[in-house]
């Protein structure tokens, strides 16, 4: 995902390759200019969760997650990893 679309509470939620021993995320304000950026090992957090909080059609709250499962995914597809 480039860029969230602050739509009523999107979440998006993406498994690391398996191959790799970190993981990583960032995020950005282009008009601050700023980047925040977070490294983390994959093999604790195996997945990645982007998710907006919107109130009257704007964003409140943005959210940055690495954790043990996927949000929003099926079960089959959470269970293979």
């Amino acid at each position: 995902v480039t860029h969230m679309t602050g739509g009523p509470d999107d979440v998006f939620s993406y498994a690391i390759s398996s191959g790799s021993k970190l993981g990583w995320v960032c995020a950005t304000n282009p008009e601050q200019g700023l980047l925040l950026g977070y490294l983390f090992p994959s093999a604790a957090y195996p997945w990645i969760s982007l998710w907006c909080c919107s109130r009257e059609g704007r964003p409140v709250a943005r959210g940055l997650e690495f954790g043990t499962t996927g949000l929003h995914q099926p079960f089959p597809f959470c269970a293979e990893w």
